[in-house]
């Protein structure tokens, strides 16, 4: 393992490059490993604990706040290269590529032990991934929402089908797991009953959803933003003629919706009350995922144009005020993706992320700012 003296240099320099986005381009393509090709994967060797049914050895609260600070921590290692990750503030959980060698997994360390334990190792390619109500949710794009819960255990087929995104939300007594496949919008109950929700009459191209709707992007060069309130059964157009209509990622928080594209490098802002839209940040890079929490958009982006080469070893996680989001945003997070699709999450207190440090991927994580 590299020393916290030359990986914090590391950091700095790539967070230095993240910082200087000044032109707008495009990102035509996807990368190749992203449809289930072989991406390297970085095998330590190591035995990982498998569940058999007992409780992860998690806390039900964190004193000690493992991320403070400004300089991110490796909170665990991966075995595998990690993909998408998500937490509810007691845990991580994370998805990881599929290589030659093995199929996708999906794996879960407590803030507390970081002790990564294996949920799932028979995945063909899991993606994005949540957590609510004690159990764990996960994309095996193109095929299936699966879930297990958050203790480990039997793992169940929630949804058979071309599932491409998944988005969670819990306020208060709202609890909401929604999930497209082909061109419909399904919510999955406390009970693990699925019902369509809606068809969309087009694929979702991005999918996030609050205590009250569901968001989305549709997947049809209309570049179109669309709501649906849970208690009105209709759309609602937010914003039409962004020039998004796909790679984009889409967050929600109190006051607005986020828009985030890699076509075009740009992030949008869409008030929820008047849709009133503006750009709120061009010219970035890759900006694959964006995140919100009502003080702050966090939002992934390179130094590097994402097309041709894809390197993805300068991108950073920039923070936002959301009240002056055209002021200069704090880099906070070099994430150092191994993929387009790979996620990061927030929680109350901090950042989280699936990077690399050479040949090892692990789960970083750093304080809010």
């Amino acid at each position: 393992m590299v020393g916290l003296k030359q990986r914090t240099h590391h950091w700095l320099a790539s967070l230095a490059f993240a910082l200087g986005v000044t032109t707008t381009l495009g990102c035509g393509a996807s990368v190749a490993d992203a449809s289930g090709g072989d991406v390297p994967a970085s095998d330590t060797g190591a035995p990982v604990p498998q569940h058999d049914g007992a409780p992860v050895d998690a806390p039900p609260s964190i004193t000690i706040n493992p991320c403070n600070g400004t300089t991110p921590t490796a909170l665990v290692a991966s075995s595998d290269t990690a993909r998408s990750v998500a937490t509810d503030g007691v845990s991580m959980y994370w998805t990881t590529w599929p290589t030659a060698r093995s199929k996708g997994k999906v794996f879960v360390a407590s803030l507390a032990a970081r002790t990564p334990i294996l949920l799932a190792d028979d995945e063909d390619e899991p993606t994005e991934i949540g957590v609510d109500g004690g159990r764990v949710y996960w994309v095996d794009h193109g095929r299936s929402l699966r879930s297990v819960a958050t203790s480990g255990g039997a793992i169940t087929t929630v949804f058979e089908g071309t599932v491409e995104h998944l988005a969670i939300a819990s306020a208060n007594d709202a609890h909401h797991v929604v999930f497209s496949a082909d061109t419909s919008i399904y919510r999955v109950s406390s009970g693990g009953d699925v019902a369509e929700l809606f068809s969309a009459d087009a694929h979702a191209d991005a999918l996030t959803v609050d205590a009250n709707a569901v968001y989305w992007v549709r997947q049809d060069g209309s570049a179109s933003v669309h709501r649906r309130a849970f208690d009105l059964g209709r759309d609602e157009t937010l914003a039409l003629g962004l020039g998004v209509s796909r790679q984009t990622s889409l967050a929600v928080d109190a006051q607005n919706v986020w828009v985030a594209s890699m076509d075009s490098g740009m992030l949008w802002k869409i008030g929820l009350a008047d849709a009133r839209t503006t750009i709120a940040a061009s010219g970035l890079h890759c900006p694959d995922t964006v995140r919100a929490d009502g003080a702050s958009v966090f939002l992934a982006n390179s130094s590097v144009a994402c097309a041709p080469s894809f390197d993805l070893s300068t991108r950073a996680i920039l923070q936002y005020s959301a009240a002056d989001v055209r002021a200069k945003p704090l880099g906070i997070a070099p994430a150092e993706h191994t993929g387009i699709d790979g996620r990061f999450a927030v929680d109350d207190r901090n950042v989280y992320w699936a990077g690399r440090d050479g040949a090892q991927s692990y789960v970083y994580c750093v304080a809010k700012r």
